[in-house]
Parts: C-alpha cells; structure tokens; sequence
C-alpha cells in the first residue's frame, strides 16, 4: 500500500478540521438557511421581528392552516386553549403531543410546561392545528408560551 503524500494529507487533516468545526457549529445538523418552501420557512421569515406571544401564535395559526376537531394520538398539535376552571395557570398555547383520547377532552405533553395537561373539549377555542413531525423540533424553539392566571 502506497503511502500519501504530505500534501494528500494536509488536504485530508484540513477537511477533517472543516467537517468538525461544521458539527461544532451546528451538530444537530439543522439547516439555518431560511427556505420560504416549508412551513418552517415560512413562519420563519414571519416571526423573525416578533417578541410577543399573540402576534407569534397568529402566525402561527396563519402559517399552519391543515386543522382537525379530534387529535390523533401520537400527533403534534398547537391551538388556542381558554379554560374556565378559576385560580389556575395554564398556557393559553399549547403545543402537545397527544397521549389519549376521552369522553370529556384530550391529554396531551405539553412541550411548554415539560409534563402533561388535560383539555376539555370545551375549553379548546376553534381547532387544534397539526404539527408534522418534521416541524416539532423547530416549533419547540419558538418562544410563544403564554403562561396566564384565571
């Protein structure tokens, strides 16, 4: 076997530096270019100014249009949530994975909270939006929890 040259092996040692200094700079391997192609993208270019949590969930809803009544079990899900209950702190934003289905709502992971909530039917105000799975990574990152009092 022949032996590499210094120069084969400056050219491999700087690409092997590159290559980390690339996993260094981003190892989840997110792509950080805007593409206005997805829905990502899209809320993107919209949110990028935004700071308060209302105008971010309107383009949220905007952005994410494809909307159900009744969750699936195992899918992503943001919507509006108005609870009657008095006297406790909820987030008026859900952002769920949902875990079941009952008589009288949905139970779902909160990525806000870190744990799990309950959701009355009732309380839901208009339609859950759908979350791709693709999409929950970035979507836990945009900040528009809006944790209230009753």
């Amino acid at each position: 076997m022949a032996r590499k040259t210094l120069r084969q092996r400056q050219e491999r040692d700087l690409i092997k530096q590159q290559q980390e200094e690339e996993f260094l700079a981003n190892p989840f391997g997110f792509n950080e270019e805007k593409s206005t192609d997805t829905r990502i993208g899209q809320l993107q270019e919209k949110i990028e100014r935004l700071t308060d949590s209302e105008s971010i969930m309107l383009e949220i809803i905007s952005t994410f249009q494809d909307t159900v009544f009744i969750p699936d079990v195992g899918g992503y899900y943001t919507f509006i949530y108005l609870p009657k209950t008095p006297n406790i702190t909820f987030d008026q934003f859900p952002l769920i994975a949902c875990i079941g289905i009952f008589k009288w709502g949905f139970r779902g992971v909160n990525f806000h909270w870190d744990d799990y909530r309950n959701y009355t039917w009732q309380e839901v105000a208009g339609t859950l939006h759908v979350i791709n799975q693709d999409e929950i990574e970035y979507m836990r990152s945009v900040p528009y929890a809006n944790f209230l009092t009753k």
